[in-house]
């Protein structure tokens, strides 16, 4: 028989119930909130639901340097607005994404990927910078600045889990050594900027992918 993937995206959207952007720029965001809770439910019953998104972004700013994001500073709201990632807000958002995660997982088998590591420039602008300038920099980010980084929205995905079985998909084993994870491979960039990865990183998250299937298809 066929196969196929059915995908459901919105840039930069947080498909977290009661979500708000902080600039108020939304209206695709909430549909596919309402999406979710609405028409999900009853759509290719039994089948795996996979969540990309780059929540760590969302939660605590952007990197250093970015400009479309600020650093330290959250994008989006719940009841109220928060300028930093207080305990306040951080508790917020963790009910919030638990709670619409496990909603998720009551309907469907709900598979979570990890944030992607975060490089600290444009990876293909600097590798033509360093060629054009006849240098070598270790283009790579530390697992330690990863896991310093990503700690909170861990600890999130790990509760709900343990709470209602959403299931992790963790792309650290495929893109990363037991050092760091690199930026670039035989010279070749493995991001298309700094956070989303190019074709030939994203070859690599493959069998990651290919374990959804062979797990479903042994329940």
């Amino acid at each position: 028989g066929s196969a196929g993937l059915y995908l459901r995206a919105r840039a930069g959207c947080l498909p977290i119930f009661g979500a708000q952007k902080l600039n108020g720029r939304d209206k695709e965001c909430i549909e596919l909130q309402e999406w979710i809770r609405t028409e999900l439910p009853d759509l290719y019953p039994g089948q795996p639901v996979i969540l990309i998104n780059r929540t760590t972004a969302y939660v605590m700013g952007g990197m250093p340097g970015e400009e479309d994001q600020l650093q330290n500073q959250p994008e989006y709201v719940f009841s109220r607005g928060y300028s930093s990632p207080e305990p306040a807000f951080l508790d917020g958002f963790r009910c919030h994404y638990i709670d619409t995660v496990c909603e998720i997982a009551s309907h469907h088998p709900l598979y979570i990927v990890r944030t992607l590591p975060e490089m600290k420039v444009n990876v293909p602008y600097a590798l033509a910078r360093d060629i054009l300038l006849s240098r070598r920099r270790d283009l790579s980010l530390s697992l330690e600045e990863y896991h310093r980084r990503h700690e909170f929205v861990w600890s999130v995905q790990d509760q709900a889990s343990t709470l209602c079985g959403v299931k992790i998909l963790n792309p650290l084993p495929y893109i990363c050594s037991a050092t760091g994870c690199p930026a670039t491979e035989d010279g070749r960039p493995l991001y298309y900027d700094d956070d989303h990865l190019g074709t030939r990183g994203s070859l690599k998250l493959i069998p990651m992918f290919q374990s959804i299937f062979r797990a479903e298809a042994q329940r």
